[in-house]
């Protein structure tokens, strides 16, 4: 069995510490709190956590413009290949 937690009704049965601090009327209670810290290096990445959704919409974008590019190359490349077999033919239909 596993000893009770400080909140449990049954620390407060404990001849201890922790069954002192569980029977006091003083009791923690956690708040959180948020401070400014003067440090660089948190400011950079604070400042980089701003310009992520930016960034990352600035990939997606890039990506589009990469995949619409590589069709036409495709495109070209089929096209350049139509045309040399067009152009060999040729000969035999004269």
């Amino acid at each position: 069995m596993s000893p009770p937690l400080l909140g449990d009704a049954q620390a407060r049965t404990l001849n201890s510490q922790t069954g002192d601090l569980a029977r006091s009327a003083r009791h923690a209670e956690l708040q959180p709190q948020v401070q400014p810290v003067d440090d660089a290096h948190v400011e950079a990445f604070a400042q980089a956590r701003q310009q992520l959704p930016a960034l990352l919409q600035a990939r997606i974008e890039a990506g589009m413009r990469w995949r619409q590019a590589y069709r036409a190359h495709m495109q070209a490349v089929v096209g350049q290949q139509q045309a040399e077999t067009q152009y060999r033919s040729l000969p035999r239909r004269l």
